[in-house]
Protein backbone atom coordinates (compact mmCIF):
# COMPACT_ATOMS: atom_id res chain seq x y z
CA UNK A 1 0.00 0.00 0.00
CA UNK A 2 2.74 2.38 0.48
CA UNK A 3 4.63 1.42 -2.10
CA UNK A 4 1.58 2.57 -3.98
CA UNK A 5 1.22 5.65 -2.33
CA UNK A 6 4.86 6.06 -2.83
CA UNK A 7 4.76 5.62 -6.61
CA UNK A 8 1.55 7.74 -6.87
CA UNK A 9 3.54 10.87 -5.34
CA UNK A 10 6.52 10.29 -7.36
CA UNK A 11 3.98 9.72 -10.61
CA UNK A 12 2.81 13.25 -10.08
CA UNK A 13 5.88 14.89 -9.21
CA UNK A 14 7.45 13.75 -11.90
CA UNK A 15 3.93 14.79 -14.07
CA UNK A 16 4.22 18.09 -12.36
CA UNK A 17 8.03 18.75 -13.10
CA UNK A 18 7.79 18.11 -16.85
CA UNK A 19 4.62 20.12 -17.12
CA UNK A 20 6.66 22.76 -15.76
CA UNK A 21 9.79 22.27 -18.04
CA UNK A 22 6.96 21.77 -21.34
CA UNK A 23 5.71 25.29 -19.94
CA UNK A 24 8.77 27.37 -19.16
CA UNK A 25 10.25 25.42 -22.95
CA UNK A 26 7.07 26.22 -24.69
CA UNK A 27 7.36 29.96 -22.71
CA UNK A 28 10.55 30.79 -23.75
CA UNK A 29 10.01 29.62 -28.04
CA UNK A 30 6.99 31.84 -27.77
CA UNK A 31 8.80 34.95 -26.53
CA UNK A 32 11.90 33.76 -29.11
CA UNK A 33 9.48 33.24 -31.68
CA UNK A 34 7.38 36.81 -30.87
CA UNK A 35 10.74 38.43 -30.67
CA UNK A 36 12.19 37.46 -33.79
CA UNK A 37 8.31 37.86 -35.06
CA UNK A 38 8.54 41.78 -34.04
CA UNK A 39 12.14 42.16 -35.49
CA UNK A 40 10.72 41.08 -38.67
CA UNK A 41 7.87 43.49 -38.96
CA UNK A 42 10.06 46.35 -37.51
CA UNK A 43 12.73 45.57 -40.12
CA UNK A 44 9.99 45.48 -43.25
CA UNK A 45 8.16 48.63 -41.78
CA UNK A 46 12.00 50.33 -41.71
CA UNK A 47 12.28 49.29 -45.60
CA UNK A 48 8.81 50.41 -46.49
CA UNK A 49 9.73 53.61 -44.91
CA UNK A 50 13.13 54.14 -46.38
CA UNK A 51 11.81 53.01 -49.38
CA UNK A 52 9.06 55.48 -50.03
CA UNK A 53 10.78 58.55 -48.70
CA UNK A 54 13.69 57.60 -51.26
CA UNK A 55 11.42 57.59 -54.14
CA UNK A 56 10.00 60.84 -52.81
CA UNK A 57 13.60 62.49 -52.31
CA UNK A 58 14.33 60.74 -56.14
CA UNK A 59 11.41 62.85 -57.47
CA UNK A 60 12.11 65.98 -56.04
CA UNK A 61 15.83 65.58 -56.69
CA UNK A 62 15.33 64.88 -60.77
CA UNK A 63 12.68 67.90 -60.97
CA UNK A 64 15.51 70.08 -59.29
CA UNK A 65 17.87 68.79 -62.34
CA UNK A 66 15.36 69.76 -64.62
CA UNK A 67 14.65 73.29 -63.18
CA UNK A 68 18.53 73.62 -63.38
CA UNK A 69 19.36 72.36 -66.61
CA UNK A 70 16.56 74.54 -67.73
CA UNK A 71 18.11 77.97 -66.27
CA UNK A 72 21.92 76.90 -67.32
CA UNK A 73 20.31 76.58 -71.06
CA UNK A 74 18.46 80.22 -70.86
CA UNK A 75 20.58 82.23 -73.69
CA UNK A 76 19.65 85.61 -71.70
CA UNK A 77 21.47 83.97 -68.44
CA UNK A 78 24.24 82.92 -70.74
CA UNK A 79 24.41 85.88 -72.00
CA UNK A 80 24.91 87.86 -69.03
CA UNK A 81 27.09 85.56 -68.07
CA UNK A 82 29.41 86.18 -71.03
CA UNK A 83 29.46 89.96 -70.19
CA UNK A 84 28.30 90.11 -66.29
CA UNK A 85 29.24 93.99 -67.21
CA UNK A 86 26.13 94.98 -68.77
CA UNK A 87 23.83 96.52 -66.37
CA UNK A 88 20.75 95.97 -68.62
CA UNK A 89 21.70 92.35 -68.89
CA UNK A 90 22.03 92.26 -65.27
CA UNK A 91 18.62 93.35 -64.97
CA UNK A 92 16.87 91.33 -67.16
CA UNK A 93 18.79 88.08 -65.96
CA UNK A 94 18.19 88.72 -62.35
CA UNK A 95 14.62 88.97 -63.03
CA UNK A 96 14.57 85.91 -64.77
CA UNK A 97 17.07 84.10 -62.13
CA UNK A 98 14.20 85.29 -59.26
CA UNK A 99 11.37 83.04 -61.12
CA UNK A 100 13.67 80.43 -61.49
CA UNK A 101 14.36 80.22 -57.63
CA UNK A 102 10.69 80.20 -57.38
CA UNK A 103 10.53 77.09 -59.57
CA UNK A 104 12.79 75.33 -57.13
CA UNK A 105 11.20 73.52 -53.82
CA UNK A 106 13.60 74.93 -51.11
CA UNK A 107 13.10 78.09 -52.83
CA UNK A 108 17.08 78.94 -53.32
CA UNK A 109 19.31 79.17 -56.10
CA UNK A 110 23.18 80.28 -56.88
CA UNK A 111 25.32 81.37 -59.18
CA UNK A 112 28.27 82.18 -60.16
CA UNK A 113 30.16 82.99 -63.81
CA UNK A 114 33.51 82.50 -64.90
CA UNK A 115 34.04 86.17 -66.36
CA UNK A 116 34.13 87.92 -62.68
CA UNK A 117 34.31 84.70 -60.47
CA UNK A 118 31.20 86.49 -58.30
CA UNK A 119 29.16 83.50 -56.56
CA UNK A 120 25.82 85.16 -55.96
CA UNK A 121 23.56 83.09 -53.21
CA UNK A 122 19.87 84.32 -54.21
CA UNK A 123 19.75 87.96 -55.26
CA UNK A 124 23.14 88.80 -52.92
CA UNK A 125 27.09 89.04 -54.24
CA UNK A 126 28.23 86.50 -51.34
CA UNK A 127 31.69 87.00 -52.19
CA UNK A 128 34.10 87.12 -55.40
CA UNK A 129 35.73 83.72 -55.83
CA UNK A 130 39.84 83.49 -55.84
CA UNK A 131 40.49 80.25 -58.05
CA UNK A 132 44.28 80.55 -56.02
CA UNK A 133 42.67 79.85 -52.75
CA UNK A 134 42.33 76.13 -51.24
CA UNK A 135 38.84 76.52 -50.16
CA UNK A 136 37.90 76.92 -54.00
CA UNK A 137 38.82 74.37 -55.52
CA UNK A 138 35.67 72.87 -55.73
CA UNK A 139 35.18 75.55 -58.43
CA UNK A 140 37.97 74.41 -61.15
CA UNK A 141 37.20 70.90 -60.42
CA UNK A 142 33.06 71.22 -61.21
CA UNK A 143 34.56 73.28 -64.38
CA UNK A 144 36.50 70.13 -65.42
CA UNK A 145 34.17 67.70 -64.99
CA UNK A 146 32.61 66.07 -67.96
CA UNK A 147 29.19 65.46 -66.60
CA UNK A 148 26.57 68.27 -67.45
CA UNK A 149 25.62 68.16 -63.48
CA UNK A 150 27.41 67.14 -60.71
CA UNK A 151 26.31 67.04 -57.08
CA UNK A 152 27.71 67.48 -53.54
CA UNK A 153 26.88 67.34 -49.51
CA UNK A 154 28.01 69.47 -47.00
CA UNK A 155 26.58 70.53 -43.25
CA UNK A 156 25.61 74.69 -43.28
CA UNK A 157 26.94 76.11 -39.98
CA UNK A 158 24.79 79.25 -41.14
CA UNK A 159 21.77 78.14 -41.36
CA UNK A 160 22.48 74.47 -39.47
CA UNK A 161 21.38 71.95 -42.53
CA UNK A 162 23.12 69.43 -44.48
CA UNK A 163 22.24 69.96 -48.14
CA UNK A 164 22.56 68.33 -51.54
CA UNK A 165 24.40 70.77 -53.69
CA UNK A 166 23.14 70.60 -57.22
CA UNK A 167 26.03 71.84 -59.65
CA UNK A 168 25.03 72.50 -63.39
CA UNK A 169 27.51 73.94 -65.99
CA UNK A 170 26.80 77.06 -67.95
CA UNK A 171 28.21 75.94 -71.82
CA UNK A 172 27.95 78.73 -74.74
CA UNK A 173 30.11 78.87 -77.27
CA UNK A 174 31.72 75.74 -77.05
CA UNK A 175 33.10 76.60 -73.51
CA UNK A 176 31.98 76.72 -69.91
CA UNK A 177 31.25 79.95 -68.70
CA UNK A 178 30.12 79.56 -65.00
CA UNK A 179 27.72 77.20 -62.41
CA UNK A 180 24.28 77.60 -61.66
CA UNK A 181 22.88 75.18 -58.91
CA UNK A 182 20.13 74.78 -56.03
CA UNK A 183 19.75 72.58 -53.07
CA UNK A 184 18.24 70.36 -51.68
CA UNK A 185 17.20 70.33 -47.83
CA UNK A 186 18.84 66.52 -46.38
CA UNK A 187 17.93 68.12 -43.09
CA UNK A 188 14.43 68.07 -43.58
CA UNK A 189 14.13 64.72 -45.46
CA UNK A 190 16.04 62.84 -42.54
CA UNK A 191 13.65 64.62 -40.37
CA UNK A 192 10.62 63.62 -42.23
CA UNK A 193 12.00 59.79 -41.29
CA UNK A 194 11.98 60.19 -37.96
CA UNK A 195 8.45 62.14 -38.36
CA UNK A 196 7.10 58.44 -39.13
CA UNK A 197 9.47 56.61 -37.13
CA UNK A 198 7.94 54.06 -34.61
CA UNK A 199 9.82 54.64 -30.96
CA UNK A 200 9.52 51.02 -30.73
CA UNK A 201 11.16 50.13 -34.27
CA UNK A 202 15.20 50.19 -34.54
CA UNK A 203 16.39 52.98 -36.47
CA UNK A 204 19.52 52.63 -39.02
CA UNK A 205 20.30 55.62 -41.71
CA UNK A 206 22.65 54.40 -44.21
CA UNK A 207 24.55 56.82 -46.98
Amino acid sequence: MKTNQSLKRKSILFSAALFFVILGGGTCAFLLSMGQIIRANAIRELSRLVENKTFQLEGSVNREIAIALKMADSPLIQDYFLSPEDQTLEFLTFKEIAGYRQAFTGNNIFWINDADKKYYFGDEHVYTLDPADPDSEWYSATLLQKERYSFNVNYDIGIKKTMLWINVLVVAAGRTIGIVGTGIDLTSFIDSLYADFNSNMPFYLFN
